[in-house]
């Protein structure tokens, strides 16, 4: 029994109030209290859960995400309490080097926070911050803020950090490459990435961008940069040629004292003799001196590439008479 003007109750039930005046003579009423459970607002942006436990602390969360769109997705808000009454949403927003399509001292029902929004950096040199506010309430009367005498919950404060997305750049040095051979890449993006290739059965790359030549085809080279989880690409398309069939003439023999021959019978013509004793494709046995002399031949196409094949004149002494 409480024997003051006013009480504040903590449990619902009927309570009786009853005056007595100085002749002795009393009046009593009675009210009817029903309490009420606060709002309990369970929140899930980017997968992660933060539940208002209703003890009087903000309770917190937070992520990472890159500075790329559509990086924050809403999950499902929920009130764990299922409070009666006009229940919203009330939400507030902190900037730091960011900029975000939500609004800031807004409010809305449970439903109005969904889909997927982009926090971008103001400058994307530099990581920023953003932080997300909301508090479940009833709106008794339908103002929109919450007042001080409606049945508010806690603060559920998101803590999301936005990370820069490091430069992969654009790559130079890519080209036709021929089988066998190599061709050297280099990114003007930042330094330490990783280089990798589509199809390795046709060209394969190393740590530093040295691409060679496997088989004929066309492979797709990606160079990759990668920065406190965020990634970005950049790729070039390599095109891997064949060699050109290079067939030599036979091995033939000469006297030393011949005269010097045009070397003939290669296919495809059109490429360039050497060896001792060759000059402007003619062999001239008696510079060669005699042995037996391997002379190549070294045939380049018309994607660059080249292939070569060699065969052997011997130069035989003159008989002695």
């Amino acid at each position: 029994m409480e024997t003051t003007q006013s009480i504040v109750v903590t449990t619902a039930g009927t309570y009786t109030v009853t005056v007595t005046d100085a002749n002795g003579c009393t009046a009593s009423t009675s009210a009817t209290v029903v309490m009420n459970p606060r709002p309990a607002l369970q929140a899930i942006i980017n997968a992660t859960t933060v539940k208002d436990n209703n003890d009087g602390l903000d309770d917190t969360g937070s992520f990472t995400v890159c500075n790329e769109v559509d990086n924050i997705t809403f999950g499902t808000f929920t009130d764990l309490n299922l409070a009666a009454g006009n229940l919203k949403v009330y939400q507030t927003i902190v900037h730091n080097n960011t900029t975000a399509p939500f609004c800031n001292n807004c409010s809305g029902g449970l439903g109005v926070f969904t889909g997927s929004g982009t926090v971008s950096l103001g400058n994307p040199a530099l990581p920023g911050t953003l932080v997300m506010s909301f508090r479940a309430w009833i709106d008794t009367n339908n103002d929109g803020v919450v007042d001080a005498n409606e049945c508010a919950g806690d603060w559920v404060v998101y803590t999301i950090t936005v990370n820069p997305v490091p430069d992969a750049g654009t790559i130079s040095g890519a080209g036709p490459v021929c089988a066998g051979s190599t061709v050297a890449l280099s990114s003007t993006g930042a330094s330490g990435g990783m280089w990798s290739s589509s199809d390795e059965l046709v060209a394969t790359v190393d740590g530093d961008g040295l691409v060679s030549g496997v088989a004929v085809g066309t492979a797709t080279i990606t160079y990759t940069v990668t920065a406190n989880n965020c990634s970005s690409s950049t790729s070039a398309s390599v095109t891997v040629n064949a060699l050109p069939v290079v067939t030599c003439p036979a091995n033939i023999s000469v006297c030393v004292n011949a005269t010097a021959f045009a070397l003939t019978g290669e296919t495809p013509s059109g490429g360039t003799y050497s060896g001792t004793g060759v000059s402007a494709g003619m062999f001239d046995p008696a510079v060669a001196g005699v042995g037996t002399h391997t002379i190549t031949y070294s045939y380049t196409d018309g994607n660059m590439c080249t292939s070569t094949c060699t065969f052997s004149i011997t130069v035989s002494t003159l008989p002695v008479v």
